[in-house]
């Protein structure tokens, strides 16, 4: 039931009591339910999920409710009210403690907001080229290689009452968005995202990462394009060692770390600015571009092209 029906019904009863029954509501009395009418309506929620937030408003405002009618032995001042208050939420948090995470008593059968998805994408001998497309918020992604029974492999965890997830595949491509809900006022627990790749397959990438940690590692995938934007992320990427590739970014306040196999080169192009900055092992071109010691020595090379702002930059090798 939604809080505004709530009120709406507590309103109505008070003017059927003030003109049907001639009781008198003073106007203390109104400012009361209508307060015990929000707590009511958001306890009501614990029989969709059984929280203590939840079960606490519920008590707290079942007293309101009796208190404003004059039914408690003697009527509440301020600071028993706020004490009252106080101890409901301590109850209906211990409530839940005992039977709701079913440690203690018994299980609760009732589905919690957490959703766990498994979702295979098969690959078509027809298809040349596969495409990753992503726009995820808040989210822990990992990407590597799978087994190769399918082009993509996908398993998420997140709670459906934080974010908006959807997914979509037709003819090599997956698109992926995983954001959160404007309306929500939670507190937001990440949203795990693990995804597979066939190393027998070629892709591409193309994705946006908003306030997320994500580990992208190529090593043995074919992916010889890539393209990402983040914005407040910690990222991490091991380019693919099977064939050239290009990495184009665009990082906003982001923490940048580019591991370097030893079987792999790496060419840079920057602009922008960074707060920090460590090259290990990369030379300075007249150009101003960077190239690893071992560049023109390997079988596969990576060109990245980084565009920065307020941003940290770590190559590596391993």
């Amino acid at each position: 039931m939604k809080s505004g029906g709530v009120i709406a019904i507590l309103l109505g009863v008070i003017i059927i009591l003030g003109v049907v029954f001639k009781i008198s509501i003073g106007f203390s009395i109104i400012v009361e339910l209508l307060f015990a009418a929000i707590f009511i309506a958001e306890g009501l929620k614990v029989f969709r999920h059984f929280k203590g937030e939840h079960l606490g408003s519920l008590f707290f405002g079942a007293i309101l409710f009796t208190d404003a009618f004059s039914l408690l032995p003697q009527k509440l001042h301020f600071w028993q009210i706020i004490l009252l208050m106080i101890a409901s939420y301590l109850v209906g948090a211990g409530l839940v403690a005992l039977f709701g995470a079913g440690e203690f008593i018994f299980k609760s059968s009732k589905q919690g907001p957490i959703q766990r998805i498994e979702n295979d994408f098969p690959s078509n001998s027809m298809i040349k080229l596969y495409t990753l497309n992503s726009d995820t918020d808040w989210t822990k992604f990992n990407l590597s290689c799978g087994n190769g029974e399918q082009a993509f492999r996908m398993k998420l965890s997140m709670d459906k009452d934080i974010f908006r997830m959807k997914t979509s595949y037709e003819e090599g491509t997956l698109n992926i968005i995983d954001k959160l809900k404007v309306s929500n006022v939670k507190v937001p627990e990440r949203s795990n995202l693990e995804l597979f790749m066939d190393k027998n397959l070629e892709y591409k990438i193309d994705s946006t990462f908003n306030v997320s940690d994500v580990l992208l590692d190529m090593r043995e995938l074919n992916i010889k394009n890539t393209k990402l934007n983040t914005t407040a992320t910690k990222i991490s990427i091991v380019p693919t060692d099977v064939a050239d590739s290009v990495i184009d970014m665009n990082i906003e306040i982001s923490a940048l770390t580019i591991k370097v196999p030893k079987n792999v080169s790496l060419v840079l192009n920057h602009v922008g600015d960074l707060t920090f900055k460590t090259l290990e092992g990369l030379v300075k071109r007249e150009d101003g571009s960077y190239v690893s010691s071992n560049y023109s020595q390997t079988s596969a090379t990576c060109y990245l092209n980084i565009s920065s702002e307020m941003s940290r930059l770590n190559i590596v090798l391993i």
